[in-house]
């Protein structure tokens, strides 16, 4: 008996380290999540699904980012990249919850989370109301084509779970330059607004 336990986990140990080189020869399955089926969409292109539907309205890139206006002491969020603010309208259809995380992804890979002063959820209105809002993420200017937004269902109880990606419509550099130089000195972050579904 106390030969075969070592053993047992030493087999178990090879398998484990073959599997991983496996995984490392093949890099393509390294960032592939199978579990994740992409669904995908422009901005004021809705995404209907059974309990919501999803739709970016809008797209800015802005220098500040202002989330109290009347505030005498707090000053503007500002960054030495530029901020790209994301608005979207999501309409509740059987119960609230959230629809995902969101982050945005440009072409050559890098991925950005949403800015601190942002909560990071996409969420659901009961079924009804539709729910206006906007996420920012804090960019390189240098690494804005091909922005595309990812939407990461949150899955608790099954296997696979949906991705939803929305190309934000920046594609190629001639098109991010011109964003940039564009782009608001500053930007009043909106309250979330709840209305009833037309």
């Amino acid at each position: 008996m106390k030969l075969y336990r070592p053993v047992t986990v030493l087999v178990g140990v090879l398998f484990m380290l073959l599997g991983g080189l496996v995984r490392l020869g093949l890099p393509e399955e390294v960032m592939d999540e199978p579990h994740r089926k992409p669904i995908r969409a422009a901005i004021g292109e809705p995404i209907v699904q059974d309990g919501f539907t999803f739709d970016v309205t809008r797209v800015r890139a802005v220098q500040a980012i202002v989330e109290n206006p009347d505030s005498t002491t707090e000053q503007p969020l500002r960054t030495n990249g530029i901020f790209v603010t994301v608005e979207y309208e999501v309409a509740g259809r059987l119960e609230a919850g959230a629809v995902g995380e969101p982050k945005l992804r440009s072409d050559s890979g890098v991925t950005y989370l949403p800015a601190k002063t942002v909560i990071g959820l996409v969420n659901i209105p009961p079924p009804g109301f539709t729910e206006t809002d906007a996420v920012v993420f804090e960019v390189n200017p240098d690494e804005m084509a091909g922005l595309t937004m990812h939407v990461n269902q949150l899955a608790f109880f099954t296997v696979t779970s949906n991705e939803y990606v929305i190309d934000l419509g920046i594609p190629n550099d001639a098109a991010a330059r011109d964003m940039v130089a564009r782009a608001a000195k500053e930007y009043l972050l909106p309250k979330s607004v709840r209305r009833v579904t037309q």
